[in-house]
């Protein structure tokens, strides 16, 4: 028992994971699975110390009350390799309340950040439009992009 909620523990989890992937592919670093829980359960501990009692209250910005059912948020991101130049991208879709959509990645090959990050993009709106959703909420951490 790291003394954590779950959904905390498995979104850092999920995120390390990535994290790792991109660290092996691009610079054959590799960790173990207990690092990995170690590293994310600490992270989740940091967090909860920071956030005190309002991680248990229900979390919604404004923008997430104010929405039907009928959007869905999309989280991109994009990484390129320094040595290589080879890239991959990811995503995750979300409804209002947070619940899992899909998932996605993908080796790119050769590109720039700025073009990894648009591919993300693109990759996650083309799937939602496939799986029928119209309305998309894009959130990246590029400034370019954005």
């Amino acid at each position: 028992d790291y003394g954590l909620v779950w959904s905390c523990l498995f979104g850092l989890v999920a995120w390390r994971i990535w994290k790792n992937r991109n660290l092996f592919i691009f610079q054959h670093i590799s960790w173990t699975t207990s690092e990995v829980v170690k590293v994310s359960s600490c992270w989740g501990r940091n967090y909860i110390s920071y956030v005190g009692d309002n991680f248990n209250n229900k979390q919604s910005s404004s923008l997430m009350v104010n929405l039907d059912d009928t959007w869905v948020f999309l989280s991109t991101d994009g990484a390129v390799a320094r040595d290589s130049g080879n890239a991959a991208t990811g995503g995750v879709a979300r409804d209002r309340n947070g619940n899992w959509i899909v998932g996605f990645n993908r080796f790119l090959g050769v590109c720039s950040p700025f073009e990894a990050e648009v591919w993300a993009i693109l990759d996650g709106i083309l799937i939602l439009l496939n799986k029928g959703y119209k309305q998309i909420i894009i959130m990246t951490d590029n400034l370019e992009v954005a």
